[in-house]
């Protein structure tokens, strides 16, 4: 497994409970840079038709993001983001 698929495994949970729905529930205030990186979130988001968008994890520096969507399959899928790397699983992989 790839290590971007295993990460996306692990931080499913996080996303569940996760309540941080914009920027402005993780930063008080942020960079363009975070801002432009949100916006390709959204877009993202949008591209596969999804819903739920939030914030997963963020720190200084960086946020992840996730987002649930319906694969071509009509499988649940979460897509984990990161500045690295988007990674989209089947929700039915994750280990419960």
């Amino acid at each position: 497994m790839s290590y971007s698929k295993k990460q996306a495994m692990e931080k499913f949970s996080m996303y569940l409970t996760s309540d941080m729905t914009s920027l402005s529930d993780a930063y008080k205030s942020y960079s363009s840079a975070k801002k432009t990186a949100w916006n390709y979130c959204i877009e993202l988001c949008h591209k596969f038709g999804g819903n739920n968008l939030k914030v997963v994890s963020y720190n200084v520096n960086i946020f992840t993001a996730g987002f649930l969507f319906i694969d071509k399959d009509g499988d649940p899928c979460y897509m984990h983001i990161t500045p690295s790397y988007d990674q989209a699983i089947k929700i039915s992989e994750v280990k419960s």
